[in-house]
C-alpha cells in the first residue's frame, strides 16, 4: 500500500508531492458516526518534517486526511509522529449560525445540516468547496423533530447519528482533491 502526499500550493489548490511507502507504523482509524482519524510514524528527516506540515493532504485507502500534527516524540528514536482527520473533521469548524429547526427524517436533517453548514451548498464564505454529500436515501420509518442554534455542525451530526444509529462513510471524489461523504 502506498500513501500519496498532496501538498498546498494557496487555499484549497493542492499538487502531488510524493508517494510514500515506507513507515515504521500506520494506524488507520475508520468511525462510521464519526470522522475517521490516522497515526503515522516514519523516520525523522529535514524531508519528511517538510513534507508533513499541518494541512497537507495525505490519501490513505481511498480517503483523503490532513495533517493535523506532526511532531517528534522522542529524540533517542528520532521518529515523527503524523497525525490528522479525514476532511469531514472540517465540520467541527462550522457553527449553526442561527436558528435551524426540521421535522424529517433523522438522516434527511443531517444531510441537510451538513449540506446547508459544510459542503458545496453553503454559502460561499462558510462552504468546504473539497466536501460533497449526494442525494442521500431514505430508510428511516419515521420523522423526528429537531432544532439548534449556534451548535457546533461536526458534533450536532456525530450526536445526531449515534442517537439515531445510523453513519456515513467518507471516500475521495474521482473529479480531484475532495471527499465524498455517502
Amino acid at each position: 500500500m502506498d500513501i500519496q502526499v498532496y501538498g498546498r500550493v494557496s487555499g484549497f489548490n493542492y499538487e502531488h508531492v510524493a508517494t510514500v511507502d515506507l513507515w515504521k507504523s500506520l494506524i488507520v482509524t475508520e468511525y462510521f458516526q464519526d470522522v475517521n482519524t490516522f497515526e503515522l510514524t516514519v523516520k525523522y528527516s529535514q524531508t519528511n518534517a517538510n513534507l508533513y506540515v499541518p494541512e497537507t493532504l495525505i490519501e490513505i485507502r481511498n480517503v483523503l486526511y490532513y495533517v493535523n500534527d506532526a511532531r517528534v516524540d522522542d529524540l533517542e528514536t528520532s521518529e515523527l509522529k503524523v497525525s490528522g482527520k479525514s476532511l469531514m473533521a472540517k465540520a467541527y469548524d462550522r457553527v449553526i449560525d442561527k436558528n435551524y429547526a426540521k421535522t424529517d427524517k433523522p438522516e434527511v436533517i443531517a444531510a441537510n445540516l451538513f449540506n446547508s453548514y459544510v459542503s458545496n451548498s453553503a454559502p460561499a464564505a462558510r462552504r468546504f468547496d473539497y466536501l460533497k454529500m449526494p442525494t442521500v436515501n431514505t430508510f428511516s420509518s419515521s420523522s423526528v423533530i429537531y432544532q439548534n442554534s449556534y451548535g457546533v455542525v461536526g458534533t450536532e451530526l456525530a450526536t445526531f447519528m449515534d442517537s439515531y444509529n445510523f453513519g456515513v462513510v467518507e471516500k475521495k471524489s474521482e473529479d480531484g482533491i475532495s471527499n465524498v461523504v455517502e
